[in-house]
């Protein structure tokens, strides 16, 4: 079983938010443990669809054969136990789960079609790296809840 988070962004690695997440990631163990894979925004205009539809193919062709999670300000809100439990069915149900973060203008319709759940963050709209730092504490919550840890209060 694995955790797959494809992303869509600048990821730095001397960025404070990628080392708090890397942190968090350090922490996983099987079936918790995560990868991150991520790509670059395409260049040109945000607002051009070419580039919204090249990084969906990029986001559906990484996360083939997955269970696709994607994280969507429409999608489905969870408290911290709510996402425990969704968490744990699907890691019981599926040999593999991915987690898509979108680009600075969302999903293509593509990704939203394909997907198997959207699930929101928040109401709020994050930054690409901040959502990658907010899931791996709520993945390392779930892991922590499930061992009964004094982190998981």
């Amino acid at each position: 079983m694995s955790i797959v988070i494809c992303a869509i962004g600048h990821f730095k690695k001397k960025d404070a938010l990628l080392i708090q997440a890397d942190e968090y990631r350090s922490r996983l163990r099987k079936p918790y443990l995560a990868e991150l894979r991520y790509q670059q925004p395409k260049h040109g205009d945000d607002r051009d669809p070419q580039r919204l539809k090249l990084e969906g193919e990029w986001l559906l062709s990484e996360s083939r054969a997955t269970y696709r999670i994607v994280l969507d300000a429409e999608g489905q809100s969870y408290d911290t136990n709510a996402f425990t439990a969704m968490l744990e069915k699907r890691l019981s149900t599926h040999k593999n789960i991915s987690f898509l973060i979108g680009g600075s203008t969302g999903h293509h319709p593509d990704v939203l079609k394909q997907s198997d759940l959207s699930i929101s963050l928040s109401r709020l709209t994050f930054p690409h790296r901040l959502a990658y730092v907010v899931l791996m504490e709520q993945i390392y919550r779930a892991q922590a809840i499930k061992d009964h840890s004094p982190y998981a209060k």
